[in-house]
Order: structure tokens, then C-alpha cells, then sequence
């Protein structure tokens, strides 16, 4: 049968021609859009064909993971918490133990102090390592006041030798800071006591001039003036009798200053001795600052690395992932010819390709 030729002269003619065009290169899009399409048959397929591989090269990564676990050295952890409080009634204050407590360091502050020397070499003889940082770990929660104490050991019994010889260290450390302070303290408070002595001898000589001087007379007066302790504190009044009136008020600031120059002379004599005495000094920083052990040391159960479980299911679950990704990836590099074929070649077995 002889086709008419098409005449692109005639309006419809040429709609005809155009509209049979368009339709034949929407039908190859459309086609090549299903045929970039991956299905859940194609998905089936590629696992199907590829299940061997994947369970052979999970079990092998979870297998080579767990051989690793038991064979790495196996690390403990002790841990202790301790807690850290200041006395807020004993700090400041005009009083002598006010004063010998005045200005100590914060306990965030030593905390902070004492993380940052792990990571120098300042406590190596101390806690026996090279790297103090390796082995043992300092945390301080400001908000409730708790310093945790870890260490780490190759067994159960030298992890917690190793957090008793940390704790040792760290309750020595805040002991002497807080005593080195109190120490200052001491010395500053001395050299007050003995500038005030020096004062006091020298106002009393004068004060003595003065009374050798002073002339005497028929009446007699009561002169009363309150004392003033070393410490700023009243210390009582002092009531004189005397013939003359000035007689009897210069003899007033005499035993006052006697009585001032015999209390500097007794707080030197009671400060020397007390700040070399190591034992007396631990007392006033305990009444100071508390330092508490509310979670003594203890050998841990079991060990905290390696963990052959965990490491085991998540190298498993990587495996898996890893595998699969590596059989999609072949099946859509391979080159389509060759799938062809090889579907051409099994079509009679029956088992089903991926085209």
C-alpha cells in the first residue's frame, strides 16, 4: 500500500507530522527515565546476588574486631569523689583566726590549679608516671562542689593504688595551698603586732616623760577612758585617782599602753611557734575548708576498655553497611553489555537478572 506523501504546505499535514514527532521522543524519554528507575525487584536482585559476599565480608570485620579486643591489654578505672566546702563562718573577721583566714584561694580555683598541673611535670614524682595525663584525671563540678578523682590501672588492684596515691596527692595539695596562705597571714599579721610594739614602746617613754613632769595638787579627780584592744575590739575602761587631774589621765594612757604592748608582745610570742607547727596548722585549714571523701576507693568489676560486645555489633553493623554499599556501586559500574550477556547465558536456569 502506497503511502501519501506528506504535504507541509497543508496546515494539517505538518500538525500531524509534528505532533507524531513529539510523541515518539516523549515515548524514548520515558523509556529511558524507567529504565534509570531502581525498583524494589532491582534491589532483591542485586542483594540476592550479592548476599554471599555481604554475610562473608560482615562476618569477617566483626570477627577481626573481636580477635583485637581480646588481645589488646585490658584498662580499669577507680574512681573517688570528694567534696570541697569552705567555712564561711570562719572566714574574715577582726578576730586573730579572722584574720589568719582572710584571702585564701577559691576551690574552683585550686581545682582548675590542679587539672592544669597533671598536664606538667610538677606532679610526675608525686603520682610516679611520666605523663601524669595519661593516667589519672581531675574533674571539679562547681554547681554542687564534688571533685571526681580517675584513675586508670592494667589491673583492678593497680587502678585503685592508683586513685589512693591521687587522692593522697590532691588532698595534700589543697592542704598546703591553703596552709601557704595562712602561713602569709601569719607573718603579715607579726609584722603588724611588732610595728604596733615598736609604736606602743616608744608612746609609753614619751607618756613616762610626761608624767615626771607633771606637777601635784591637794584635789583629787576620777579620770575613766575606755580601752581599746590590739584588735580594735572594746576591751573595758580604766579609772585612775589621782591629785591632780592630768596626773591621773596620763596615768590612764600608761596602763593603756601597757596593756597594748603586753598583748602584741603575747600574739608574737603565740604566732612564732604556732606557724611551724605542721599539725596545729592542718587543724585551722580543716576548720577553714572541708574536704570530704563521700565515694571511697574500691577495684572495679570488670574492665572499662576494651568493650568486645559494643566494638563487635557496631564493626557488624559497619561491615554490613559497608558491604552493601560496595555491591551497588559494582552493579551500577558494570558495564550494561555484559549484564546482557550474562542474563542471555542464564536465561534457561531460570534465575532471574538484573537488567
Amino acid at each position: 500500500m502506497n503511502e501519501k506523501p506528506i504535504d507541509f504546505s497543508h496546515p494539517m499535514d505538518l500538525s500531524c507530522y509534528t505532533t507524531g514527532i513529539m510523541g515518539e521522543r516523549i515515548s524514548e524519554t520515558s523509556a529511558g527515565y524507567a529504565s534509570d528507575e531502581l525498583s524494589l525487584r532491582d534491589v532483591y536482585l542485586v542483594l540476592r546476588r550479592w548476599g554471599r559476599f555481604i554475610a562473608i565480608f560482615t562476618a569477617t570485620i566483626a570477627v577481626i574486631v573481636l580477635l583485637v579486643c581480646l588481645v589488646l591489654p585490658k584498662t580499669f578505672i577507680s574512681k573517688v569523689t570528694l567534696s570541697l566546702s569552705a567555712n564561711a563562718s570562719s572566714l574574715g573577721g577582726s578576730s586573730v583566726t579572722g584574720q589568719l583566714l582572710s584571702n585564701l584561694p577559691s576551690l574552683p580555683g585550686l581545682a582548675e590549679g590542679l587539672s592544669n598541673l597533671l598536664e606538667t611535670t610538677a606532679l610526675t614524682k608525686e603520682l610516679g608516671v611520666d605523663d601524669p595525663q595519661e593516667r589519672y584525671k581531675v574533674a571539679f563540678d562547681a554547681k554542687k562542689g564534688l571533685l571526681t578523682l580517675t584513675a586508670k590501672g592494667g589491673t583492678p588492684r593497680e587502678s585503685f593504688d592508683n586513685v589512693t596515691r591521687l587522692s593522697t596527692v590532691v588532698k595534700n595539695y589543697f592542704t598546703n595551698r591553703v596552709v601557704g596562705v595562712i602561713v602569709t597571714n601569719i607573718d603579715s599579721l607579726i609584722s603588724r603586732s611588732r610595728i604596733d610594739l615598736v609604736n606602743t614602746k616608744e608612746n609609753l617613754r614619751l607618756l613616762q616623760i610626761e608624767l615626771k613632769k607633771t606637777p601635784n595638787e591637794t584635789r583629787t579627780l576620777d579620770s575613766i577612758i575606755p580601752i581599746t584592744g590590739a584588735n580594735g575590739q572594746s576591751g573595758g575602761a580604766l579609772s585612775a585617782r589621782g591629785i591632780n587631774p592630768a596626773y591621773s589621765t596620763l596615768s590612764v594612757q600608761e596602763a593603756m599602753l601597757r596593756t597594748g604592748l603586753a598583748q602584741s608582745q603575747s600574739l608574737i610570742e603565740a604566732l612564732e611557734p604556732f606557724k611551724r607547727d605542721a599539725a596545729e596548722l592542718e587543724k585551722l585549714v580543716g576548720q577553714a575548708v572541708q574536704l570530704q571523701e563521700l565515694t571511697p576507693a574500691a577495684e572495679p568489676l570488670r574492665a572499662d576498655q576494651p568493650k568486645p560486645a559494643l566494638y563487635t555489633a557496631l564493626a557488624a553493623v559497619l561491615g554490613l553497611l559497608l558491604s552493601v554499599i560496595w555491591a551497588f556501586i559494582y552493579e551500577a559500574l558494570r558495564d550494561p553489555q555484559s549484564v546482557k550477556s550474562e542474563g542471555k547465558s542464564v536465561a534457561t536456569s531460570g534465575v532471574p537478572m538484573l537488567e
